[in-house]
């Protein structure tokens, strides 16, 4: 079980945990804050959960339009999320989790 700020995060796929906690210690060591790492995680596993895949590898450009477009969100809020993905997918083609990012054409 997954304990945040206070309430129970919803646990995710094994593919995607892994990924998303590997990136939280690349982040942490390129030195980014403990808040800002908090924001990029919640960001991507906001996304995650709502697309209910098995792994990162499994999402598509399409489905983080539909996903992304049926929220009512600030255009800072939304910029903060595709920030957050393109981050989470540039570390994860590096680090062999996936072949594309399918956020970049955000």
């Amino acid at each position: 079980m997954i304990i945040t700020m206070g309430y129970r995060a919803t646990q995710l796929p094994g593919q995607w945990e892994d990924a998303i906690n590997g990136w939280s210690v690349w982040l942490r060591v390129a030195g980014r804050r403990e808040g800002t790492i908090k924001l990029r995680r919640d960001h991507v596993r906001s996304i995650a959960r709502r697309s209910h895949t098995e792994g990162p590898s499994d999402l598509t450009i399409n489905t983080i339009i539909g996903l992304c477009s049926a929220q009512k969100w600030s255009n800072e809020h939304r910029k903060g999320v595709r920030a957050s993905l393109i981050s989470f997918y540039q570390w994860a083609i590096l680090n062999g989790v996936c072949k594309s990012n399918p956020a970049a054409l955000l």
